[in-house]
């Protein structure tokens, strides 16, 4: 009786691990909105869409990011993004704050969205 009530603890917390990492990524189904709070006009390109760039003025309003009309969508099986800046030094989502917006759906095109603050 113990192993069997210690084995369903186990696949209660297996069920529950993999839940709250499709909370919180959202897989391939995940949006990128980014905003800029540099005092600069910022470039960036995004991995997996190496033909596109969006540039944001200084401390411009979160965007979400589209092409073509249609919300872009993380390239990675875990939801990432990594943003790539045309300011020297900044390295890859060096100064880049991530929040994560299970709510932000844009109107069903996203699973969530992770919102990508660039800031010095």
């Amino acid at each position: 009786m113990k192993t069997m009530i210690a084995g369903l603890a186990i696949a209660g917390l297996a069920v529950s691990v993999m839940f709250t990492q499709h909370a919180n990524a959202s897989g391939y189904g995940a949006c990128l909105a980014v905003g800029n709070q540099r005092n600069d006009y910022v470039t960036v390109t995004v991995d997996g869409f190496p033909d596109l760039k969006w540039t944001y003025a200084p401390g411009e309003n979160l965007q979400t990011l589209f092409s073509n009309g249609r919300a872009i969508h993380s390239p990675n099986a875990d939801g990432s993004f990594t943003i790539h800046e045309n300011i020297s030094g900044s390295g890859d989502n060096k100064y880049v704050t991530w929040t994560w917006h299970s709510d932000w759906t844009k109107n069903g095109q996203c699973d969530g969205t992770w919102e990508g603050e660039l800031h010095y």
